[in-house]
């Protein structure tokens, strides 16, 4: 947009102003349209996975999210219902107000410089603090740092229980941890299930703050190699998502329940 009216020819100050008006509209369209997608993500982010947002106040065991109804497992058992503690939901996530200058400033010189800068902060996981409730769980398990080797990028792995022949792996959506399943493992553990959960690298107390799909499809891969297969895996949001990547490219399990996960990437 920028070279448009840069490339003006000389002394031709009409034209150049009137392209200039008008970039600048254009400029101001996208910026708005930007800001209002950003937005959008951030608040989704903060309602499901900020402090008191957890999966939910309901969560049925079956892919879909049916408010009050039982769902069922053949692994878990038939009619298997779970309730989420009651918790206040975050409603709103301002987005600064010196985040929206700077990127109408940054627009203005170079729309590229601008995306770059965005997909930094869109990759970038907000470091929500862990609760109380969930440091119990956590505290617990038994926990080691790992390495996913394809990335070098450190990431927390916790096992919860002592039957190594019927294990659960736990994944938590964008933002979240792993002990966000806390009253969903305690509970599995006491029908005799391992429940195996992790921080997915830039997640938890993880110092990186870089992280995708990508990263997050590797990492199940990795944990299957390491501690598979699991009997069953439960995916929050991007988790989901990325089990149900993970299974198509070769991850074996008899089962994946997705709890509020995109059906399709596709706009």
């Amino acid at each position: 947009m920028l070279g448009s009216w840069v490339r003006a020819p000389a002394g031709s100050l009409e034209h150049l102003l009137k392209v200039l008006s008008l970039s600048s509209v254009s400029i101001l369209k996208s910026l708005k349209t930007y800001a209002l997608n950003l937005y959008s993500v951030i608040c989704e982010f903060a309602r499901v996975s900020g402090p008191g947002g957890e999966i939910g106040r309901h969560a049925i065991l079956r892919g879909w999210w049916p408010y009050g109804r039982a769902g069922s497992s053949p692994v878990l058992g038939t009619k298997f219902f779970y309730k989420m503690p009651d918790a206040k939901v975050l409603v709103s996530y301002p987005v600064p107000f010196w985040l929206q200058r700077f990127f109408r400033i940054l627009t203005f010189i170079s729309s590229n410089l601008a995306s770059f800068f965005a997909l930094k902060i869109f990759f970038r996981p907000i470091p929500f603090p862990i609760p109380n409730r969930e440091e119990k769980i956590r505290s617990m398990a038994v926990s080691s740092e790992l390495i996913l080797t394809s990335r070098n990028k450190k990431f927390d792995f916790f096992v919860f229980g002592d039957n190594p022949t019927k294990k659960l792996l736990f994944i938590h959506g964008w933002s979240g941890r792993g002990s966000q399943f806390y009253s969903l493992i305690q509970s599995l553990s006491e029908k005799g299930f391992q429940c195996c959960f992790f921080d997915a690298p830039g997640h938890g107390r993880n110092k990186d703050n870089f992280s995708d799909l990508t990263i997050f499809i590797e990492t199940i891969h990795q944990l299957d190699r390491m501690y598979g297969p699991f009997e069953l895996i439960v995916g929050h949001s991007l988790g989901g998502m990325a089990a149900l990547n993970a299974f198509h490219n070769g991850l074996l399990t008899k089962g994946i329940i997705t709890i509020c996960s995109p059906s399709s990437i596709e706009g």
